[in-house]
């Protein structure tokens, strides 16, 4: 059998061979990155965070969260984050019961969805060939692109309660393709709620409604009654964001005062912003022999970063010629448009530089080697070139998917043995909870939030950023010492989180923090976890009134 499924004629049968392909790839994808899930990968800090204002919403029905009491009225309307993850979070905690495994399966079939998304596409717009290694490079080319550990980009996203729901995105490029086959209403509605749901979860998902209003002005024979289902469009996506921009305009002080949390990240009115984000882009990006963001057994490099670099130009030239002439060029505005806005709208509106973020542009990678790749196969298969470059030809390639098929396994191989070692997070919080007695008043990372929640439990961010807000109207007017007392906290759990944290913040803040520990608390614990590093408590001595402070 060919990469074409050439030697099956019959359409209906090539076709349940590739659904075949899928769904093995699927059973392989949720066995592996399903493995001890609701422990593996380690819990964050911003996964707890996320979970504690969808769970409010499911026990209480006020989307809010108790950690940020206090921060312009977090605990009773929240706008720290986008609202989509956590509508959905609430549903599966009423249906399934609240728990870190609950709080992680959207993810985990976003990247499930992603594999029939893309393998979909790509099969649709370029054949059997394209999509058998359009799909199978999702989950077999280590590119490098979150940089954050040996794991491939697809468990990157698809281990965490995080809101990079990159299957929303592709679903509203389907729609989108749908569209442009089958024109109808229903598919022009569904298009829009999946464009409003992308950009309701992560901030990314904004990129897809410049994809989609670009595709109006597509080549000449494909549009299709663009004004009247534009309209239909346009009415489901501005239905759930504008009730949600009501939502914020009703409370208007307090959806301005909790974006200041995410400070110089939100500057659009600044033509220096964009500028200084295109500027810092290299940032974003791991260059081979660079260490990872976080150490891995071994402490191996993979060596799929180089096929993203040399093999970058290629799958861009392929695709754009791909555009340039029909039957590919309807694709063509898809495929290689969004992976043009995507990578644009990376460079310009993110400040964060966070490599993770990088994975959006995965599928549209894997599409376009893949293509170039079976191009490049079927070019060398069928030309009348002398054997010898033929046969050069060929043992080049053999040697790319033998060194992307090890880096695999090696990634596959340490995924599995980290899943298998990693400390239960519910555990880490019985050691915690060991040294507090009940009922007593916490401070600490948002990480410990779930294993805590029976404890009345604030956030030192919360704090912190308070600090900063009363700091930047009346100086001196807070100390630090002085929120601990009011929020009536007698313990601080202080990790690495909270030492990343403080980190960020002025240096007058970080004095009066430490200064605070030093001089009014007793450290009652200290260890090291191998999965959640070290771990410290302190007893508050109040009252108490630190040296520097």
């Amino acid at each position: 059998m060919s990469l074409s499924f050439n030697g099956c004629r019959n359409r209906p049968i090539r076709r349940l061979l590739f659904s075949g392909w899928l769904a093995a790839l699927s059973l392989f994808f949720m066995a592996v990155a399903g493995r001890n899930l609701a422990n593996y990968y380690p819990v964050r800090a911003d996964e707890a965070w996320i979970m504690s204002a969808s769970y409010k919403l499911a026990t209480q029905g006020v989307f809010g969260t108790d950690m940020f009491a206090g921060f312009y009225g977090a605990e009773r309307h929240y706008f720290i984050a986008l609202p989509g993850l956590h509508l959905l979070q609430a549903a599966l905690f009423r249906l399934a019961g609240a728990g870190l495994f609950q709080a992680r399966l959207p993810a985990l079939f976003s990247g499930l969805l992603l594999i029939w998304l893309v393998g979909g596409l790509a099969r649709r717009w370029y054949g059997d060939g394209v999509g058998l290694a359009a799909s199978g490079l999702l989950l077999f080319w280590r590119s490098h692109l979150a940089a954050s550990d040996p794991r491939l980009p697809l468990l990157a996203v698809s281990q965490n309660g995080r809101y990079d729901a990159l299957a929303l995105v592709w679903l509203a490029i389907f729609l989108l393709d749908e569209l442009w086959r089958r024109p109808g209403r229903l598919t022009a509605v569904a298009l829009g709620l999946a464009l409003a749901a992308a950009t309701l979860t992560q901030f990314f998902g904004l990129f897809t409604i410049f994809l989609a209003a670009a595709a109006w002005w597509r080549p000449k024979e494909n549009r299709v009654q663009p004004s009247r289902l534009a309209v239909w469009t346009v009415t489901a996506f501005l239905l759930p964001v504008g009730l949600y921009g009501l939502y914020a305009a009703a409370h208007w002080p307090d959806f301005v005062g909790q974006a200041s949390l995410k400070g110089a990240r939100l500057q659009f009115g600044s033509p220096a912003f964009y500028l200084d984000n295109l500027l810092r882009e290299p940032e974003r990006w791991r260059w081979p022999g660079q260490p990872m963001l976080w150490s891995s057994p071994g402490r191996w490099q993979p060596r799929g970063d180089w096929l993203l670099i040399l093999g970058g130009l290629p799958a861009l030239l392929g695709g754009w010629l791909a555009i340039a002439r029909p039957p590919g060029r309807a694709a063509g505005w898809l495929a290689w448009g969004s992976l043009a806005l995507f990578s644009a709208g990376l460079a310009l509106f993110d400040q964060t530089k966070a490599p993770l973020y990088a994975v959006l542009l995965l599928p549209g990678l894997c599409l376009g080697y893949a293509l170039v790749g079976v191009r490049g196969w079927r070019w060398l298969v069928k030309s009348g070139r002398p054997w010898p470059a033929r046969l050069a030809a060929g043992l080049l390639a053999l040697v790319i998917v033998a060194v992307l098929m090890i880096e695999s396994v090696r990634s596959y191989r340490w995924d599995y043995q980290a899943a298998a070692a990693a400390t239960p997070y519910l555990e880490v919080g019985r050691q915690i909870a060991a040294f507090v007695p009940p009922g007593k008043a916490l401070l600490g990372a948002e990480r410990w939030w779930w294993a805590l929640r029976e404890y009345p439990y604030l956030a030192l961010n919360n704090l912190w950023a308070q600090w900063e807000a009363a700091e930047e109207d009346r100086p001196g007017s807070v100390a630090f010492a002085g929120q601990v007392a009011a929020s009536g906290a007698e313990f601080i759990v202080v990790n690495d989180n909270v030492r990343g944290d403080i980190a960020g913040h002025s240096a007058a803040l970080q004095a009066q923090f430490y200064d605070f520990l030093s001089d009014c608390s007793v450290l009652l614990a200290d260890w090291t976890d191998e999965s959640y590093g070290r771990i410290e408590i302190y007893q508050v001595r109040q009252p108490c009134q630190p040296a520097g402070g």
